[in-house]
């Protein structure tokens, strides 16, 4: 199987990912289980394509290749399943305002019971 990232305003090939589970070349990828003469995934692969940020605003293809032919037929597949962007949290200053104003009430609350 083969996994390209390519970026379309560039033209520039920026990920390209293989995972082998044939027979030959170059062996087994480690992520395959075997089974008899089968291979598979034991769980879903969970791939984080990385783009930089100044690429923001830019065209891209993935491309997905899964191939399999044995003499006795075809018995391979691939899914591809959901796409997410993951957005370091950054707090809003609301965030910060109302810790703020819980430490202030908390330290108020505590003075409060010191005095009394």
């Amino acid at each position: 199987m083969k996994l390209t990232l390519t970026d379309d305003t560039t033209g520039q090939l920026l990920i390209s990912r293989s995972y082998n589970a044939g027979f030959s070349g170059s062996g087994v990828d480690s992520r395959f289980a075997k089974e008899g003469n089968l291979f598979y995934t034991p769980s879903w692969q969970v791939e984080q394509l990385s783009i930089d940020q100044s690429l923001s605003g830019h065209s891209f293809t993935l491309s997905l290749l899964a191939a399999d032919c044995q003499p006795t037929g075809h018995t391979g597949y691939a899914y591809l399943d959901g796409f997410g962007a993951v957005t370091p949290s950054v707090p809003e200053p609301t965030t910060y305002g109302m810790l703020l104003a819980g430490l202030g009430l908390l330290g108020y609350m505590a003075r409060r019971k010191k005095s009394a």
